[in-house]
């Protein structure tokens, strides 16, 4: 370990570009990103290949692993952009009241993600509400005419500017033009709308064509009561009802064929036991 290089992978022992998947250790050691995974999954092994510090290389595949799904590695919870958060200058994201919290509690400015010094401090106090106290009458007594000169020149040039400000739709902030994001809430100027939104808005749509078919085709007229009733069954189901007919038909046929087969039968039992008796008595 003595002879590695600072900006080798010690466990590939390859050199490590800015190019490259890398995830950095709390001991702020870096390795590539395929090296410690492939190390992890078939050694099992979560310390630190370099310094052997227990769960140091684990901790920080588990911190790349929740940046990659877009989640603070803080507090480990999903965020978007419509949330409070903060971009650190290593391209880092976290809710900016959970960096508020590490900052206020431990003091610690550097990235939580990689570890790099990161000025969180000044980030932090960036794109936060001031407020402008009022001059005192005192004080506005005292401007002088050079100065009322210089102030309506600014409020000009500031009228000028702000014409080509765009307002943000979720703090209602003002930005200049060269903004992509509102500097107030961090909400992008150009939001599209997500995928599942819009196929939320499609099968509502959908349910609501089928609705409005369903309802068209159970509506009467108002003068349906006064129609005979085998008018209105026919007009329902006229297919139902050529159906019923026909079993209907079937059914007398064949309860008149057996009435007929029943009397014929019948007429020639009553014959032979006629002719027999005759022969009897004769």
């Amino acid at each position: 370990m003595s002879s590695l290089k600072i900006n080798e992978c010690s466990i590939c022992e390859n050199e490590l570009n800015e190019t490259d998947d890398l995830v950095t250790t709390n001991c702020n050691h870096k390795f590539h990103c395929r090296c410690a995974q492939d190390r992890l999954d078939k050694k099992n092994r979560t310390d630190c290949h370099f310094c052997h510090q227990d769960s140091a290389l684990g901790n920080a595949l588990a911190l790349k692993n929740l940046a990659k799904k877009g989640e603070c590695s803080i507090c480990e919870s999903e965020w978007n952009w419509k949330h409070d958060i903060v971009i650190t200058n290593c391209n880092h994201t976290f809710h900016r009241r959970c960096a508020q919290d590490r900052f206020d509690r431990r003091g610690r400015t550097d990235c939580h993600f990689c570890h790099q010094d990161s000025d969180l401090k000044i980030i932090l106090s960036q794109n936060t509400t001031t407020t402008i106290n009022e001059p005192t009458e005192q004080n506005s007594n005292r401007i002088n005419p050079d100065k009322n000169v210089l102030s309506t020149a600014r409020t000009e040039n500031t009228i000028e500017k702000k014409e080509n400000n765009w307002q943000c739709d979720e703090c209602s902030g003002t930005n200049e033009p060269s903004t992509k994001r509102c500097i107030c809430c961090g909400t992008p100027r150009f939001v599209l709308p997500s995928i599942p939104a819009v196929l939320s808005q499609r099968q509502d749509d959908a349910t609501t064509k089928e609705y409005n078919q369903v309802t068209s085709s159970n509506r009467r007229p108002k003068n349906d009561k006064n129609k005979p009733l085998d008018l209105r069954i026919q007009g329902k189901n006229p297919d139902k009802n050529m159906r019923f007919l026909a079993n209907v038909f079937i059914c007398l046929s064949i309860f008149i064929i057996f009435i007929s087969f029943y009397c014929t039968f019948r007429s020639n039992f009553v014959a032979s036991i006629s002719k027999d008796f005759k022969k009897d008595i004769s």
